[in-house]
């Protein structure tokens, strides 16, 4: 009877994990900065906007000097659906306009419940190439696992620091796993 027992609590432990990579997203949000949905402020996020150089469509995020910070994505883990993601991965297509790309980045800051920040991590865009005036992908996965109070927060953003140069962001898609 022990046996049976043993067998049955392990079936059950095994069944109830969910795989590491799961095969569809538990969340997503994609914008082509056509519309702001999920975005944050639309009055806030307008100046930001570049019009009739997208990489599909006819907007962009933009960033230089002037304007060092895109449009912000926040959501809170406790707004996933379903179960808690274990990691990110955040794609979009980007283009430097000027010589060099300097230190644009895209950032995600994870905050804790009162909004105090956690973690926050760049994806330096000058790593992933130097060629100017081209659309290029961007892709990188990021691991979540730590995260564990659904009251927890994460921001995805553009951020042109220390640079006067114009980068362009477009076809934004983040997917929780």
């Amino acid at each position: 009877m022990f046996r049976l027992v043993v067998i049955i609590c392990l079936i059950l432990a095994f069944v109830s994990c969910r795989p590491k990579y799961h095969p569809e997203p538990l969340f997503q949000s994609y914008n082509d900065f056509e519309n702001y949905t999920g975005w944050g402020d639309v009055a806030s996020n307008a100046f930001t906007v570049s019009y009739g150089d997208a990489y599909r469509g006819n907007y962009a995020v933009k960033v230089n000097g002037n304007q060092p910070f895109g449009a912000i994505f926040k959501i809170y883990f406790e707004q996933i659906p379903d179960e808690r993601p274990t990691r990110l991965v955040i794609s979009a297509m980007y283009k430097v306009t000027g010589k060099e790309l300097n230190n644009a980045a895209i950032v995600c800051n994870i905050m804790d419940s009162v909004q105090k920040p956690m973690h926050w991590i760049e994806f330096p865009l000058k790593k992933e190439s130097k060629i100017v005036g081209k659309w290029l992908e961007f892709k990188e996965e990021l691991d979540i696992t730590w995260v564990t109070d659904p009251k927890n927060s994460i921001a995805v953003f553009l951020w042109n620091h220390d640079s006067n140069e114009e980068v362009l962001i477009d076809d934004l898609l983040l997917q929780f796993y």
